[in-house]
């Protein structure tokens, strides 16, 4: 008798986007401990950089204290060095066919870039490919009101595109407001044309999984067709752009350098990608490399400290274990793992219109780590 294929259908999905730093990877570990039981989830990530360092991060997290019971219930899968929203890109698509096929997870979670435009992964996914597969449930932006007052993040394309498209608008890392954030932050909700119909204000990444299941007529799939010619312009600050489907027209080009401090068993991997969204510095060091604690956190604050570095991630392992890094310019975490890591990572996203021209002091600095 042949045995029969698995079905894929029913499959839900949640798109959880925002700008650099507004806390995604902090609220999917939350959703994580809402696994029910007998249930398996899958996460996709996209990150900016070429390096994987996000989905490093995310397993690594999975790997101690009260997330160590869910490994076995999460498959993680990431897509570096590309953008998962783009119209054109096959890696989305592959990388998602992957999880469905060797998974057939009942959820899937899908974290874009800070960087990332959800129009097109949403467009992608009500295609006609995944149409009996996929359940989309509503999209999830996450917002940091604590930066409702510069625009480097208000005046993004990207922000703005983020904002625009959720179905959800999360307030998050309130436990950090002020008086003033509170203020700015409903300010931006007045202002917000159309308006959010749902807006939540959540603490420490904590959102609840029934928050986000809505009734499916609510999600952004179903009104993705329409909402792909939005005026973009419309949000607060009535921002001009292009309408940016992200299919590469703009400036945009990595490379891959080998450097090497004094000898060579300290050669590590360099990084550099440069485009409109912003300016990738990632460095990948020998499996060889231990770090000095006390060097590494006076190095990664100097580095914290420089305005045109909107965001920090990293692992670096020690004489034991190793110490993991994410950071913003409001937020700085550096904390322990008792598990060492196959490499030690370095990534950093600096602002594309920056004046500030630093890049060999930030290249000195992290040389001086080896």
């Amino acid at each position: 008798m042949t045995e029969s294929l698995p079905s894929y259908q029913g499959i839900k999905v949640n798109l959880i986007t925002g700008f650099l730093g507004a806390g995604k990877t902090t609220l999917i570990k939350h959703l994580l401990t809402q696994i029910p039981k007998g249930e398996r989830w899958a996460v996709l990530v996209n990150e900016f950089g070429e390096i994987g360092l996000d989905q490093t991060l995310l397993e690594t997290s999975l790997t101690s204290g009260k997330y160590k019971a869910l490994s076995e219930q999460v498959a993680i899968k990431q897509v570096a060095g590309g953008c998962v929203c783009c119209v054109t890109s096959a890696a989305f698509q592959v990388a998602l066919n992957a999880l469905i096929k060797a998974q057939n997870p009942d959820r899937i979670i899908i974290e874009p870039t800070g960087l990332g435009h959800p129009r097109n992964i949403l467009k992608q996914l009500n295609g006609p490919h995944y149409q009996d597969v996929l359940d989309i449930e509503p999209s999830v932006c996450l917002l940091d009101a604590r930066n409702l007052d510069d625009e480097k993040y208000t005046l993004h394309p990207n922000f703005i595109e983020q904002v625009a498209m959720a179905d959800i608008l999360v307030a998050s890392k309130s436990e950090t407001y002020q008086t003033n954030d509170w203020q700015a932050f409903e300010r931006y909700l007045e202002a917000l044309e159309p308006a959010k119909t749902r807006v939540e204000k959540i603490a420490n990444g904590q959102l609840s999984l029934s928050q986000i299941s809505l009734d499916q007529a609510e999600s952004a799939l179903h009104t993705i067709l329409d909402k792909s010619e939005i005026s973009l312009e419309h949000s607060q600050h009535n921002h001009s752009h292009h309408d940016h489907d992200h299919d590469h027209d703009h400036k945009s080009h990595s490379e891959k350098k080998t450097l090497s401090n004094l000898d060579a068993h300290n050669q590590e991997d360099f990084y550099l990608k440069v485009s409109d969204d912003g300016l990738n510095m990632a460095w990948v060091f020998p499996q060889t490399a231990a770090f000095d604690q006390a060097l590494l956190e006076t190095v990664l604050e100097k580095l914290n400290g420089m305005e045109n570095i909107l965001r920090m991630k990293g692992v670096f392992n020690l004489a034991s274990g190793a110490l993991l890094l994410n950071a913003t310019q409001r937020d700085f975490s550096l904390y322990a793992n008792e598990k060492k890591q196959t490499e030690s990572k370095l990534e950093l996203i600096l602002s594309a219109d920056s004046e500030e021209l630093n890049q060999d002091q930030i290249q000195s600095w992290v040389l001086s780590l080896l």
